[in-house]
């Protein structure tokens, strides 16, 4: 159980910190550690843990936005269903799935949210 606690500080030290310091738009390791932590550390609410917190822990500092609960809620649901055992194939799905999963589920939130679109289909399309 201590074990699991040092890895949940450390990889949450680490992907706050990979927000946090200067990088290229949109290119974090947040989504490959939804993905990967709850296979790799064995406990699913250990893995969920992980790129939550260090979200939540960055957003902190970076500050808060409308879309917290569409981006947090988006990681959740990636964390429930990634897989538990070491399948490459299924995480190669993971990684193209999650990542179209979380586009359109952002993606969605800006069309629903703000007026930058008009609210018809071609607007969500241009969103």
């Amino acid at each position: 159980m201590f074990d699991k606690f040092i890895y949940l500080i450390f990889f949450v030290l680490i992907l706050a910190l990979s927000r946090i310091i200067p990088h290229p738009g949109n290119f974090t390791p947040i989504l490959a550690s939804a993905i990967m932590a709850p296979m790799l550390i064995k406990d699913r609410m250990f893995g969920i843990a992980i790129p939550i917190i260090a979200m939540f822990l960055s957003d902190v500092i970076l500050g808060f936005h409308p879309y917290q609960f569409v981006i947090y809620s988006t990681l959740l649901t990636i964390s429930l269903i990634a897989p538990m055992h070491k399948s490459y194939k299924m995480l190669g799905i993971m990684a193209f799935g999650g990542s179209v999963w979380f586009f359109i589920t952002t993606n969605f939130a800006v069309w629903v949210i703000w007026d930058y679109y008009p609210k018809t289909i071609e607007g969500l399309i241009a969103c």
